[in-house]
């Protein structure tokens, strides 16, 4: 996996780095710049050209409340709650 940051201490990539260490997954971070996000390897892989974006295996995924809910289902859901009203109460 891959997590594109524009500026890794901004609040939205924090908060994707955050959950990354919290559920014990990794992946290389990779800090892009203006001339790197102009280029058609990143164009592939965005839809959005938003940050932060995580390249998976299974495709690419934007904003940070979905990366993060990624990250906390790779680690069997137990940071997502254990019953319906908790998992629905998680944004």
């Amino acid at each position: 996996m891959k997590l594109y940051v524009n500026i890794p201490t901004s609040l939205p990539n924090a908060i994707a780095r955050v959950a990354m260490d919290m559920t014990g997954q990794s992946a290389e971070i990779v800090v892009c710049d203006e001339a790197y996000r102009k280029t058609p390897a990143y164009k592939a892989l965005t839809t959005t050209d938003k940050f932060p974006l995580l390249q998976t295996a299974e495709g690419s995924l934007h904003e940070s409340s979905a990366i993060a809910k990624y990250f906390c289902s790779l680690a069997g859901g137990k940071f997502l709650g254990s019953t319906a009203v908790e998992r629905s109460q998680v944004d």
